[in-house]
């Protein structure tokens, strides 16, 4: 039997890139209270995949509860703005794209598909999805904004997941994903013009393909640029970061505005922005 491209997309720990950055991932949580947050973060995700399949059959609605986890998660996980908070005033109550690196934390709050007695062919862990975004649900308070995060389809049960917690799901492969997405978030904001969009230009986390470490970007694919210059929206770069005695910290940047890009200058200013936020991300020994 053939599997889903979803499944064939999900990392796998035969992969020995995969087996590489989990190690220097778990260099990063070298205290007993950074340890005991991702055990936390990985039981409480697990009980929110646990609920919701169990409500399948019941039709209840993930999102109250999906903003509730991450809310929760970014409370546990010490989220504090490191820098920037003053680029949030005029983007207070307003739609933007923000973009970030991949920091690998679902890596570290993965969840065996055993201990959720589900069964996908070839699939034996999950990297759960909410605490990609649950530091950032800090930003979207302080601009009194509803966050959505753009990310690759899950294979099922998990993709029902993602789409009924109003996760703007794309294809992991194929032509015009771009355009794809686009349209959904042109649907989103017609209905929540207070928004904003999560988006990972690397396309897949930090360190891994370069075999860099966690905070080593990837090269980023342009197409949020594109997306921002189409809609009309400004693009804020946020980096990520985790302290195993502060938690999580977040470096924010000038917003870039959706006027200043243009098909000459669309390359050159990607990689700037990569840049610019490579030369903040933190040094490990």
């Amino acid at each position: 039997m053939e599997m889903d491209q979803r499944t064939l997309s999900q990392p796998n720990s035969n992969d020995k890139d995969e087996l590489e950055i989990r190690k220097k991932l778990e260099n990063l949580i070298s205290t007993e209270w950074a340890k005991n947050f991702f055990e936390l973060a990985k039981a409480k995700q697990a009980e929110f995949f646990k609920s919701q399949i169990d409500s399948f059959s019941k039709k209840i609605d993930p999102r109250a509860d999906y903003l509730e986890l991450i809310k929760d998660l970014c409370k546990h996980g010490k989220t504090q703005i490191t820098s920037g908070v003053e680029h949030l005033e005029e983007l207070a109550n307003k739609p933007f794209i923000l973009i970030t690196n991949h920091l690998g934390t679902a890596k570290l709050s993965r969840i065996r598909l055993s201990d959720l007695s589900v069964d996908v062919q070839n699939l034996e862990e999950i990297e759960p999805f909410p605490i990609r975004v649950a530091p950032l649900q800090l930003i979207a308070e302080k601009t009194s904004l509803n966050l959505f995060e753009c990310a690759v389809e899950l294979p099922n049960p998990f993709f029902d997941i993602q789409e009924k917690s109003d996760v703007i799901t794309i294809p992991s492969k194929g032509n015009n994903r771009t355009k794809y997405l686009q349209e959904k978030i042109v649907s989103i904001l017609k209905d929540n013009s207070k928004s904003l969009f999560v988006m990972y230009p690397e396309g897949g986390t930090s360190g891994k393909r370069n075999h860099g470490g966690p905070y080593d970007l990837d090269i980023f694919h342009s197409g949020s640029f594109v997306i921002a210059k189409y809609l009309q929206l400004p693009i804020l770069p946020v980096f990520q970061s985790f302290d195993s005695d502060l938690g999580f910290g977040l470096r924010l940047f000038p917003k870039i505005e959706s006027s200043d890009l243009n098909i000459t200058n669309l390359k050159e200013t990607v990689e700037k922005v990569r840049l610019i936020m490579q030369d903040s991300s933190p040094k490990i020994s």
